[in-house]
């Protein structure tokens, strides 16, 4: 027969699997690495934000810059004073590359030099119209003027005159250009003249 000490048993202390301090060290431990991980999560929101407010501003000064560049690249394009004047400066190479093409080095004056067509020339001036280069090539038979005039309506009036100057018998005048300037002021033109027949 078996005998159980009682009065033993009694003595010994039955602890539960987990005690109240266990519990509450546990809870005290998952309550830290919750925290921890609270604020390591706000850490990196902030950075975030921060990095997100950094990014906008880079975004707006872009645009910006952007709202810039298109509103140069629109005042370029409309831009047609300039346009106007490489239009008037490629004219004007191009009178100047026909000059060159129409004059000869050896070319030299008759007997009476150039000075009756100039004579004839300045017998003709009309106010308000005057030349600023007068090229003549080809003993006289070939001219090219080039000048200003107050109005447009001078000119062919004074073409008109010229061509009843016996010097200039023969020649046939034909306007290369009438142009405003870039600035107020006279209109600026180019006429040529060559004796009929010849190219």
């Amino acid at each position: 027969m078996q005998q159980v000490n009682l009065y033993l048993q009694l003595e010994r202390a039955v602890e539960p699997p987990f005690s109240a301090k266990q519990q509450a060290m546990a809870l005290a431990a998952a309550a830290a690495v919750m925290l921890f991980i609270y604020v390591v999560l706000m850490v990196l929101v902030s950075l975030q934000a921060d990095s997100v407010s950094v990014l906008r501003a880079e975004q707006g000064q872009l645009s910006r810059s952007l709202g810039e560049l298109q509103a140069k690249k629109q005042a370029l394009e409309d831009n047609q004073p300039l346009f106007k004047e490489i239009a008037s400066l490629e004219a004007e190479v191009k009178f100047r590359r026909q000059l060159l093409h129409s004059v000869n080095p050896e070319d030299k004056p008759d007997g009476n030099g150039f000075a009756p067509y100039l004579q004839g020339l300045g017998r003709q001036a009309i106010d308000g119209m005057w030349f600023t280069r007068i090229h003549l090539t080809n003993s006289g038979r070939e001219m090219a003027l080039t000048g200003r005039t107050n109005k447009a309506e001078l000119l062919p009036r004074y073409l008109q005159k010229l061509a009843r100057e016996t010097i200039f018998d023969g020649q046939q005048f034909s306007v290369l250009r009438i142009a405003s300037p870039d600035k107020p002021g006279p209109l600026i033109f180019s006429v040529r003249a060559k004796q009929k027949g010849e190219i």
